[in-house]
């Protein structure tokens, strides 16, 4: 950002701008509709064709268009130094290759969750797998290994049992909602292409 100092006002012109794209429909369509709203709003099929749903939708939508270069770019980074792109005969064209990769990667994986049905199970394969570690699992190890077990400065037997317990209870956690995950996806199979 070129101004930070700017940043504040941005956020209150965001909100201002949701609310007022926001709050009308939701006020108009639940005084109409009453419990015949579903979730999310756009599905409903008495206001789904309204200007102001496309209105949301594109700017529900148009966020996510415009960060997704923001979002792939570390990770994309990454694996082009980790397979040394740059030591390649052709660096500029690997680079394209592995990033048209990363495209179709996330097209297709999009694709395939395009349904509410599949949306879920993936989250809670993408929580299991990495929020628990990020959250839970790597603080505590992390800390654990900074501070060292017993001596003056390290972790006393009370901190050592909880980290303990937390490690435990987040690695079955993360287990069982893997597991959860991986049948739950199994289970509606391929549907998702199809629909």
């Amino acid at each position: 950002m070129r101004r930070p100092r700017e940043f504040g006002r941005m956020i209150k012109a965001s909100f201002v701008v949701a609310l007022a794209l926001y709050v009308p429909l939701v006020i108009v369509a639940y005084a109409t509709y009453g419990r015949g709203v579903q979730s999310p709003m756009y599905e409903t099929p008495e206001i789904s064709e309204l200007p102001m749903m496309r209105v949301i939708k594109a700017a529900t939508i148009l966020p996510m268009i415009f960060t997704y270069p923001l979002v792939l770019t570390p990770p994309e980074a990454a694996l082009e130094r980790v397979l040394g792109v740059d030591e390649r005969p052709c660096p500029r064209l690997c680079r394209v290759g592995l990033r048209s990769l990363f495209v179709v990667f996330t097209t297709g994986v999009a694709i395939l969750v395009r349904t509410r049905e599949h949306f879920g199970p993936l989250v809670d394969l993408v929580s299991s797998c990495t929020s628990t570690f990020t959250a839970f699992l790597m603080p505590c190890v992390f800390g654990l290994r900074l501070r060292g077990i017993g001596g003056e400065r390290g972790v006393g037997r009370l901190e050592l049992c909880v980290n303990i317990f937390v490690i435990v209870a987040a690695s079955t956690g993360a287990i069982f909602g893997t597991i959860q995950a991986v049948e739950a996806l199994s289970a509606l199979g391929g549907g998702a292409a199809t629909r």
